[in-house]
């Protein structure tokens, strides 16, 4: 049987498919849209290129080089054993599911505060693999409401050129009565005129909506003035708290990365130290350390690679 590409561009695909696959195993499945992103293409012309479904396109080889680069890039971070945390049913994941759900079944405006490092982010990705249709924007201090806007365009599929009110219609136009979910995460880096772009966005579509940022976001949400009282009031008994970081969470975490026994171990040596058993974030980064270690010496990660990685951290 001839090949619809050349051989170079056919063992590109193989490469692909075959990583595809492992990473599907693994619980982390790429999809073509996924993948687009990584490679700065759409998920259209992924899948084209994969399925061979146009063999005389004249940038084959620029998409072909293109996903040789992901491939290798994503050969080498399995090369070092970094190990990509499980998701764990910690009190705070579960506050923040519970959030989402209200904002979800009820299409309200609610806010999650929780500490840097609380693993908000971590519960938002869960939430995106749960529901394909939730919609999430990372905010940051300079993104301003234009930015915002266009971004939520992007997220939805519509032209993100023009003035902000196109922009605010195509939005309208695509969410209302969607019952679909608007998360932005990092919200306390917003300023009020982005901020009230989201409220009347909620106003106009009736979607649900989850602000979710650190204990800065407050002072947006509880003041009393006539510019922050639009959106306060609309947050009014909706704010919901994550609570610290314990003992019981931190074990979830552990036994998630590396089995209930090792976790036992683990778990005695992390409590010594308080800034790891108060930060989902930084036992995050000891875990991932210690991953690295126990690839190095080809074995299943245990509490010698911990303690290994302790060391570092401390």
């Amino acid at each position: 049987m001839s090949l619809l590409y050349a051989t170079d561009l056919e063992l590109i695909v193989e490469r692909v498919e075959k990583l595809r696959e492992k990473l599907a195993g693994a619980g982390r499945a790429v999809s073509y849209d996924d993948l687009g992103k990584a490679v700065g293409l759409s998920g259209a012309t992924v899948f084209n290129f994969l399925k061979r479904k146009d063999p005389s396109n004249s940038k084959l080889k620029e998409h072909g080089e293109a996903l040789r680069a992901w491939v290798e890039r994503e050969e080498l971070k399995a090369e070092h054993g970094m190990l990509r945390i499980p998701f764990a049913e910690t009190r705070q994941a579960q506050r923040f599911i519970e959030a989402y759900q209200f904002a979800q079944r009820y299409n309200k405006l609610v806010a999650v505060l929780g500490h840097s490092g609380f693993g908000k982010t971590r519960a938002i990705e869960e939430l995106r693999r749960r529901d394909r249709t939730l919609i999430t924007v990372t905010a940051w201090s300079q993104i301003g409401a234009s930015g915002l806007l266009k971004e939520l365009c992007e997220e939805t599929a519509s032209p993100t050129k023009g003035l902000q009110i196109a922009l605010m219609k195509r939005l309208r136009h695509k969410l209302t009565g969607s019952n679909r979910v608007v998360i932005i995460d990092d919200a306390h880096t917003l300023k009020f005129n982005a901020l009230d772009v989201l409220r009347y966005l909620y106003d106009q579509t009736g979607i649900g909506m989850v602000l979710s940022g650190i204990g800065g976001l407050r002072r947006h949400l509880v003041g009393t003035s006539d510019e922050t009282e639009q959106l306060a009031s609309r947050v009014s008994g909706r704010i919901f708290e994550l609570p610290d970081l314990n003992g019981e969470d931190v074990h979830k975490i552990l036994v998630a990365a590396m089995g209930a026994r090792e976790a036992e171990r683990a778990f005695g040596l992390i409590e010594r130290h308080e800034t790891i058993m108060a930060s989902a974030r930084r036992l995050g980064n000891v875990l991932e350390m210690a991953s690295a270690f126990a690839h190095r010496a080809k074995a299943d990660l245990s509490v010698d690679h911990v303690t290994k990685a302790l060391k570092v951290a401390a």
